[in-house]
């Protein structure tokens, strides 16, 4: 066996989890190769994990040795196991797409993969129209470049988000169970006289060296002090073009009534004068940690006397650090590292525990910084160290249904952090002579790379600004816990005050095409046809984008301005009813106001504060209370089945994923079918073949790209 690439297309880090769950269970096989069968000492080989674009040139450099010895030994094949997720309208995630890109050339030979064996993962939505369709994509072009599907041994599996039964964990363990059952069974490792399988697995409690091994130096960086301003100034050291821009926030505005629970704020960029971005497009913007987080951690985990040691990394961590690029911060101290590139605050996923159980020491005197969750035994006792050595190992290891619920009650339902789980598992903690228990050599192995947030831009460019439209996420936990999301309590502490301090403050920024006109038919560009914009809360941001862009673009001939019939859904008038006065000015404009169309729907007009303003928004405003957007937009089903039909309008859905897209997809389907010839009186078999031709002309919308979302 060559080499075993485990390859990840990833948005959110789903797809990047399992592929650490699979590269460390292979890493822990083994092939015995002394006179006992059930000691294995040697590796089944090299064993790649990473991003598809981050492995392209090694992976090219392969493909180009076997084209030019295309008569070598075939007996030696690699294994390519690729787990990809689907974003936007079917597409490879962005750490895949040069990947993608390269293997769609039309010069590439019909073998280039024929010494690849491949077996592929996908996880996806089902509440997206092109459910999977990235794996579908990629495991037909890799079958067409000659690689070989390993077969029925190790079918191609798909995970549905929105399935709990069977869950992805389930669909995941089941493919993978099967892989390392196909190894077992190869030739390559059986011994040749007797037939004996020589595959066997490390013994658990075994700790491997650390594939990311991070190495403290004795030179130390003066810290400075952690003030808003200084965080932000080594932050923006990352900085690494062409990926990765330097940029000013100039406003942090907050748009939603002051007494209202949902915090949205309205944030100002000034950009480089090269960055050219269009309606659809998102920008990434890279939090850091809380510094008080930050210094728990180190404390409990007995780091604290090395915090601001300079440390150094493999180049193998750089490229995993960041999807988008760029590089460490600068002076890279351990409190850097963790402040600003690792996730200390996530709900911890199965690999967090897969990787860090092992370190859980059992002795007579562990403090835990709090009693074990299920308060039945003394936490300060040995054999409640036990328990927590195998709850953690469990959490990491186990997919049965019982342990699933255990990890969903502990980690997910509560929402618990990473930090909060190590604070909490005192058999992780430093030892009573203050020594860590889990070195720090092996930190980049077990913590999650904190990823840049992405949101839609929403604005139009005209110069070198870009408006962002970001709700604060604050909430309470089942505990009872105020929890405050990484990147708004960035926000709020760290760039706020130092906006209001200095009026502007440099970050780091990335920017992510959609391209949204690129899979839209040309009306969408050209506007000759009626437009839909249906949002919901911050889903507002990218439908503001594109009016501000036809307002531009069609300043000089407004005449030709299209037709917007914009459907927007929130909870109060004087609540969150985003861009308001702008909605008005645009409906009083003498010219386009008359071409466009404004839906809205309170669903809590409750909330209104008792003296907010009145607006006059003219004839082409029309509300609804008390009820959801799908209502409303059923409430205008004559209408939309007339633009849908007979004006081949294009749908633009922008919002939060799961229920949204799925609600009000169905809800056009309804439209559709209830405003068809003969719906009134047709019998229950006609009345399902009516809804049947509806959802067909739906999913032609999709396919032809006039049924656009951007969910997230």
């Amino acid at each position: 066996m060559n080499t075993i690439y485990v390859l990840y297309a990833s948005e959110t880090g789903n797809s990047q989890d399992l592929a650490q769950l699979l590269a460390a269970r292979l890493r822990r096989l083994a092939v015995a190769t002394g006179p006992a069968i059930s000691d294995p000492t040697a590796p089944i080989g090299n064993i790649i994990v990473s991003s598809f674009d981050d492995a392209l040139p090694g992976l090219v450099d392969l493909l180009n040795t076997h084209l030019e010895s295309p008569n070598a030994s075939k007996s030696n094949l690699n294994l390519f196991f690729p787990l990809v997720s689907t974003t936007g309208q079917g597409e490879m995630p962005r750490s895949a797409l040069r990947f993608w890109r390269f293997i769609l050339r039309r010069n590439l030979p019909s073998t280039l993969f024929s010494r690849f064996l491949f077996s592929s993962f996908g996880l996806g939505d089902s509440s997206y129209p092109r459910f999977n369709w990235a794996v579908r994509k990629l495991h037909a072009r890799l079958l067409q470049l000659g690689a070989s599907e390993i077969g029925v041994q190790v079918p191609r599996a798909e995970a549905d988000e929105q399935s709990s039964d069977p869950s992805t964990d389930k669909v995941y363990q089941e493919w993978e169970d099967r892989i390392v059952g196909y190894l077992e069974s190869l030739d390559a490792f059986k011994d040749p006289s007797t037939g004996v399988g020589l595959l066997n697995a490390i013994p658990d409690d075994t700790i491997l060296d650390p594939v990311y091994p991070i190495s403290l130096t004795e030179n130390e960086s003066s810290p400075l002090d952690l003030l808003p301003e200084n965080i932000l100034a080594t932050s923006v050291t990352r900085v690494d073009s062409p990926k990765v821009f330097p940029a000013s926030i100039t406003s942090l505005t907050r748009i939603s009534a002051p007494s209202h629970y949902q915090d949205v704020r309205h944030l100002s960029l000034k950009l480089p004068e090269s960055l050219q971005y269009s309606p659809g497009d998102t920008l990434a913007l890279y939090p850091s940690n809380s510094p008080a987080d930050v210094q728990a951690l180190l404390d409990h985990m007995g780091w604290a006397p090395h915090a601001d040691k300079l440390i150094t990394v493999p180049a193998s961590y750089i490229a995993k650090v960041s999807p988008f690029g760029g590089k460490l911060v600068e002076p890279l101290t351990l409190r850097n590292l963790v402040l600003h590139h690792l996730d200390i605050m996530s709900v911890p996923r199965r690999s967090f525990f897969s990787a860090i159980w092992r370190f859980s020491q059992v002795s007579e005197t562990i403090e835990p910084t709090v009693l074990d969750p299920s308060g039945k035994k003394d936490p300060n006792s040995p054999e409640h160290a036990v328990l927590e050595r195998e709850k953690l190992k469990a959490f990491g290891s186990q997919v049965d249904d019982d342990t699933l619920q255990d990890l969903y009650n502990y980690a997910n339902r509560p929402r618990r952090s990473i930090l909060e789980t190590l604070l909490e598992f005192g058999s992780l903690g430093k030892a009573p002579d203050g020594s860590p228990r889990v070195p720090i050599s092996y930190i980049a192995d077990i913590f999650p790379v904190l990823r840049p947030r992405l949101f839609s831009i929403a604005s139009a460019q005209t110069g070198t600004t870009a408006e962002l439209c970001i709700a604060i996420v604050r909430y309470k936990t089942i505990l009872r816990r105020t929890r405050r999301g990484v990147c708004s309590r960035w926000l709020e502490d760290c760039v706020a005050p130092a906006v209001a301090a200095r009026g502007s403050v440099p970050v780091a920024i990335a920017l992510q095409k959609n391209h949204l006109f690129k899979s839209a038919p040309p009306q969408l560009a050209a506007a000759s046809v009626p437009i839909l914009l249906i949002s919901a809360g911050t889903g507002v941001a990218p439908v503001r984008a594109l009016v501000e862009y036809y307002r531009a673009k069609f300043a000089s001939n407004p005449e030709a301005f299209p037709e917007l019939y914009v459907f927007f859904g929130c909870r109060a008038r004087g609540a969150d009813f985003h861009y308001a006065a702008e909605w008005q000015a645009l409906l009083q404009d003498p010219v386009i106001g008359p071409k466009v169309h404004l839906y809205v729907a309170f669903s809590q007009p409750n909330l209104s504060p008792a003296n907010a303003p009145t607006l006059d928004f003219g004839p082409n405003y029309n509300i609804l209370e008390g009820v959801h957007l799908q209502a409303h937009i059923y409430a205008q089903r004559t209408r939309i089945s007339e633009l849908l039909r007979d004006r081949a309008a294009l749908v633009y859905l922008c919002g939060s994923s799961g229920k949204f897209p799925t609600e009000t997809r169905s809800t056009l389907i309804t439209a559709l079918t209830e405003t068809l010839g003969g719906y009134d009186t047709a019998s229950e078999k006609q009345s399902e073949e009516l809804k049947e031709s509806a959802t067909q002309y739906v999913h032609d919308m999709e396919q032809q790209g006039r049924f656009i979302q951007e969910t997230w």
